[in-house]
């Protein structure tokens, strides 16, 4: 929800509630309410939308990988905006390499753009090792920085093979798990991380 027409300067009061009155729920416990945390977040009128970045991994093999990036650049005000955006690519804190900077007139409303690049050397994600990678997207407006968004993503591949199955870089892997509700039975829906342990380390 876009609580921004509603703010005002000095305290503001947001409370969060699940209304379950309509329709009726047809089972005595419904299950309904807020079980996840909830999030206040802030940004400039001209921003990387929330959620609105997509990291893919087209490519990967021993000579390289190719990570391709989808974002969504959003302009809440009525003008035209003229903006750089460039994107980081950071693996534990250190900064690798900088690629697809550009200026753009970012029109009101959503703007799609993509970029890419080459790794020759990368640490493929892995169940024994999730390698991780950060690809941070800057939003400028001359010298000041408008938005900083961060996209974590793995170097992986997946593939399904009729008569070998399920392959995760490049390796056999069962497909293992459980089907279970959210919620912790009578001690209520909320997600309590200790019981989840429980449950397991029960298994």
């Amino acid at each position: 929800f876009d609580v921004t027409s509603l703010v005002r300067l000095g305290d503001n009061l947001l409370e969060v509630y699940v209304d379950n009155r309509t329709p009726p729920a047809c089972r005595w416990y419904s299950g309904m309410g807020l079980y996840r945390d909830v999030h206040l977040i802030t940004v400039s009128d001209v921003h990387t939308q929330v959620w609105g970045t997509f990291v893919t991994t087209p490519s990967v093999g021993p000579e390289g990988a190719d990570v391709h990036i989808r974002a969504n650049l959003q302009n809440d005000g009525d003008d035209v905006r003229a903006v750089t955006v460039s994107h980081t690519l950071y693996k534990d804190g250190a900064a690798l390499v900088s690629f697809g900077e550009r200026r753009l007139e970012l029109e009101p409303g959503v703007t799609t753009i993509e970029a890419d690049v080459r790794l020759s050397s990368y640490e493929r994600w892995d169940l024994d090792r999730p390698a991780l990678y950060t690809i941070e997207t800057v939003l400028r407006e001359g010298a000041r920085t408008l938005d900083c968004y961060a996209t974590r993503f793995g170097i992986r591949t997946l593939a399904f093979q009729p008569e070998r199955g399920f392959f995760l870089t490049g390796r056999p892997r069962k497909l293992q798990g459980v089907d279970l509700h959210h919620d912790s039975g009578c001690l209520g829906a909320a997600f309590l991380p200790s019981v989840w342990k429980k449950r397991l380390l029960d298994l």
